[in-house]
């Protein structure tokens, strides 16, 4: 439980969060619910997301069932690492709700174990596949509106498919239930992440060959998006850039690693990935600078996990050794060094 410290007899001086607090509820009485959402999107873009729940919480007092402020109250605290809230909120939502908005249901699902995970992401399923029949049979309906339904819907599968590939492996059906949430994502968005999920689905299959189809046009895909669009969830590229070295495409494992440390540059795990692609490609000064970096940055963030920071010493050592010898002719690509032990 969270321990708040004693009250004290001295008056502490106002925080600028209590300033805004208090400033906040003299000017906002008369705010309409979409105008609390409105500043609870500005405060968690300011990475305030106390200030966020307090404009969620008023927008409650004025429509205490309203879909999207619980939504957003539920994601607000599993932004806070407050899953138990979360996870009451949601419920709460779809007890009032339960044939109105999908994500509480997805978000239900990833808060579940297996089988629960399952049955709510069906549930949200069935109310997007409902909204989408509704959209296809009105033809006046925005295409961008149909087409956001169909990106969920393959969200929504993709989902389906992690769930039957790791908690639900053991499933009796698994297999077959794997095979038919990823095809089911590929009909409804040719996509970044549909063609990774098939990929992942192809290499745990044994059947490398079949991957590497589905990373080319993922990456082809990825390349063609537009500076300044929307990109595919950054845990998606991540794994895509693992699988292209996988399937021994380190060129372009390293284009998808850099576009993600233009991201995040202070995340070791991506820079040592982005060392073991750079092996692939025999490129041993950039590995060992690399392997540095990423060594450098665990000292400054996890000093005490000294097992991977020595593992990270000797990958940099053993790079900096064939920075001078001649380079190899092949590509001795190694699975087991995608993932950072």
């Amino acid at each position: 439980d969270e321990i708040h410290p004693p009250l004290m007899v001295k008056q502490k001086k106002k925080s600028k969060s209590d300033k805004a607090k208090a400033k906040s509820s003299k000017n906002d009485s008369n705010y309409s619910v979409d105008e609390y959402i409105e500043k609870a999107e500005e405060y968690v873009t300011l990475f305030q997301p106390d200030m966020a729940v307090m404009f969620l919480r008023k927008a409650l007092e004025v429509d205490p069932n309203n879909d999207a402020v619980l939504d957003m109250l539920g994601e607000v605290f599993l932004d806070m690492g407050q899953a138990e809230q979360a996870l009451q909120v949601f419920l709460h939502n779809a007890q009032l709700r339960p044939d109105v908005g999908h994500s509480k249901y997805m978000y239900l699902g990833q808060l579940h174990p297996f089988p629960d995970s399952v049955s709510f992401i069906q549930k949200g399923i069935t109310i997007l596949q409902r909204e989408k029949a509704r959209l296809e049979a009105d033809p006046r309906s925005p295409l961008a509106e149909k087409q956001n339904i169909r990106s969920q819907l393959c969200a929504a599968f993709c989902s389906l498919l992690e769930i039957y590939m790791s908690d639900g492996c053991f499933d009796v059906n698994a297999e077959t239930e794997s095979e038919r949430y990823a095809a089911a994502a590929l009909e409804e968005n040719s996509c970044v992440e549909s063609h990774c999920a098939m990929a992942n689905l192809r290499l745990s299959q044994e059947r490398p060959q079949d991957a590497l189809t589905h990373l080319q046009t993922a990456f082809t895909q990825l390349s063609a998006i537009p500076d300044g669009e929307v990109l595919p969830p950054f845990d998606v590229r991540l794994g895509m850039a693992k699988m292209l070295m996988e399937v021994n495409l380190p060129n372009e494992a390293n284009d998808v690693l850099d576009g993600l440390l233009a991201e995040q540059d202070d995340n070791p795990q991506l820079w040592f990935l982005s060392g073991v692609a750079s092996e692939q490609q025999n490129a041993f000064a950039a590995a060992r600078d690399c392997f540095q970096h990423a060594m450098e940055l665990m000292e400054k963030q996890n000093p005490n996990d000294t097992e991977t920071i020595t593992m990270l010493q000797s990958r940099a050592t053993e790079a900096a050794a064939k920075v001078t010898e001649e380079p190899a002719d092949d590509n001795d690509a190694q699975n087991s060094d995608v993932e950072m032990q």
